[in-house]
């Protein structure tokens, strides 16, 4: 076991009960699937706080998703041109983007002189829903049949999104056994 200098890595071979050569792997492994630099220490450190039962490569993972972020100290000296990047911008939720895009077709169907109801966002869910049943109508699936119709150029109306959430939701039934 003297071939790994790492003693974190030697603690992740004797938790893990594996040869000296597999902690490596698992822990590539684990910093592969988190998408982010993890130190051996700071997975060592994880694994021991998970009972042996449940431990696992998913258990890691999760538990190093749930840490709190810590800036390391380099990063809070850092001078270089990364800190005057502006703050990134909040992502829209999904109701943001309904309103959004119901704006924008409303205001091309206003300008081309087609009748257009306008209504609140609430108000629109509301009656796509009273029309689909609630259950076949998730904020996600009206907003993917509002974007496929404003793509076919379609004025959007409670009556013709929740024929599309329907539809949507037969195909998708279709799909799983």
């Amino acid at each position: 076991m003297s071939d790994i200098p790492d003693p974190a890595l030697q603690e992740i071979a004797t938790t893990f009960r594996c040869h000296p050569t597999m902690a490596v792997a698992i822990a590539d492994r684990i910093r592969e699937r988190l998408g982010q630099p993890v130190s051996n220490a700071e997975i060592a450190r994880v694994m021991k706080s998970i009972p042996m039962a449940r431990l696992s490569i998913d258990a890691v993972i999760v538990k190093l998703e749930q840490r709190p972020s810590r800036k390391t100290r380099a990063s809070a000296i850092s001078t270089g041109p990364e800190d005057t990047r502006p703050p990134a911008a909040p992502k829209e939720t999904l109701q943001e983007r309904l309103t959004l895009l119901l704006a924008e077709n409303w205001k091309r169907a206003a300008a081309n002189h087609l009748p257009v109801t306008e209504m609140s966002t609430r108000e629109f869910l509301k009656a796509v829903r009273s029309y689909t049943g609630h259950k076949d109508a998730p904020l996600r699936r009206i907003l993917k049949a509002a974007l496929a119709l404003d793509h076919e150029d379609v004025v959007l109306n409670p009556h013709v999104v929740a024929d599309r959430v329907n539809a949507l939701a037969v195909s998708e039934d279709k799909e799983t056994p």
